[in-house]
């Protein structure tokens, strides 16, 4: 479904244009760029769900103590916003924001470094604390967190008895949940993926040399930037992460794609608009059981020392051969078990946990001959279980398990990946 919208909109997207160039006689920046924002607009309208009073406007974000942020080219609401006298314009309470978009013509240094301007008063606007957030904000934080670190989400309660660097990983992700998405489109500029991270990296270097560090730690990078048909996409797990890495805790925060855009687009929205309205992502992205593979971009790891602590950025060098090489699906298959893990994991969907000092179960690793540890360790790597000393979890939402052609396999199914999977294998 997402992948053919997707393409829909393409071809909108490129009738637009050609109309936008044919009405460029008028020479006047203001109403050439009003005219991208128009298409933008329509692209927005044509691409969100009906019935849940979604819109898209013009206008200002605000919270309730008087903050409010720059004039937003475009945004993504719900619901009526309060009208700006004698014009089309509204302004919005943050809580009803799903995204805000600053649309460029042309992307370039100047217009990036206007983007992340616009973007942190969005952000300032919305850390307010006049709103606690939705179930939907901790359901994202859940499911990200999970992706990044294979473990379960602590308790509010108990995240400061986490390692610092853990501290503020949650608190970005719970910001990241939280904050309206901050897109920002250019229709030219870069003309490669490799032009646009080496541009994006300039940028933050020069930064960086000069002192100027305000305003560039993670939560202010924009959640997506598009140019032309390449885009530069935040690994928050909101869809898009790869999971930490080394010993280090490095973290992907900005990978890179040169596919449609668009679809990473519809993406990142429709994820949200999943979590929040309770909507199946079965229905929303059933597209086989290929998915996108993204370019690792910045990396980023919490330091601290004696006179200072923050984030440090670390580049994943690519030349343009190098990102044309890459291979950009990757299909999606299941866990294949062994007999002793497929009892344990259809125990697992059956029990909402197994107790590991339970005499009965350390009876049956015995009489089975298994490396308990060893299998646990297994089933963890492969994002089945999490597991201490004392108890097994399913790490999955909806786990499901059969056995196809001799074989026991495992798999997520709350996004129907599996249903689909064994679908397939049925029909070859």
């Amino acid at each position: 479904m997402i992948q053919n919208i997707a393409e829909f909109l393409e071809e909108l997207k490129k009738n637009g244009i050609e109309i936008i160039k044919a009405s460029e006689y008028v020479k006047h920046p203001g109403l050439i760029g009003e005219m991208y924002e128009g298409l933008t607009t329509e692209l927005l309208n044509k691409s969100i769900f009906k019935g849940f009073d979604l819109r898209v406007c013009s206008g200002k974000v605000k919270n309730n103590t008087g903050g409010i942020s720059a004039q937003i080219d475009c945004m993504l609401v719900v619901g009526e916003g309060e009208d700006i006298p004698f014009t089309d314009k509204k302004v919005y309470h943050y809580s009803k924001v799903i995204a805000v978009f600053e649309v460029k013509k042309t992307l370039n240094k100047t217009e990036i470094i206007d983007s992340f301007a616009k973007m942190r008063t969005i952000t300032e606007v919305s850390s307010n604390p006049d709103f606690d957030g939705e179930k939907s904000t901790m359901q994202m934080l859940r499911t990200a967190w999970q992706i990044l670190t294979n473990t379960e989400l602590p308790a509010r309660n108990v995240v400061d008895a986490l390692p610092e660097h853990l501290q503020y990983i949650y608190h970005v992700l719970f910001m990241e949940a939280f904050l309206p998405l901050r897109i920002s489109i250019g229709y030219y500029g870069y003309k490669t993926e490799y032009a646009l991270r080496n541009a994006f990296w300039k940028l933050l270097e020069e930064k960086t040399n000069l002192g100027e560090r305000k305003g560039l730690g993670i939560g202010s990078f924009p959640s997506m930037i598009i140019c032309g048909n390449n885009s530069l996409i935040k690994g928050n797990g909101m869809p898009n992460a790869i999971p930490f890495h080394d010993s280090h805790c490095y973290w992907s925060i900005y990978i890179s794609s040169d596919k449609n855009p668009l679809l990473n687009l519809l993406d990142l929205i429709w994820t949200r608009l999943s979590f929040k309205f309770g909507i199946s992502s079965t229905s929303i992205f059933d597209d086989g059981l290929t998915y996108e593979m993204f370019h690792r971009f910045i990396d980023c790891r919490f330091d601290k020392t004696e006179n200072m602590m923050g984030w440090s950025y670390n580049y994943i060098e690519m030349s343009d051969s190098d990102l044309n090489l890459e291979a950009h699906e990757q299909k999606w298959v299941p866990v294949e078990l062994d007999k002793f893990e497929f009892i344990l994991i259809n125990t697992l969907i059956k029990k909402e946990k197994i107790d590991r000092t339970e005499w009965d179960f350390n009876e049956f690793v015995k009489e089975k001959g298994v490396e308990l540890d060893k299998i646990l360790e297994r089933l963890h790597k492969e994002r089945l279980i999490f597991y201490n000393d004392t108890e097994i979890k399913l790490s999955t939402q909806q786990c499901h398990v059969t056995r196809m052609k001799g074989k026991f396999y495992a798999g997520e199914d709350g996004n129907g990946l599996m249903s689909k999977w064994i679908e397939q294998v049925r029909g070859s």
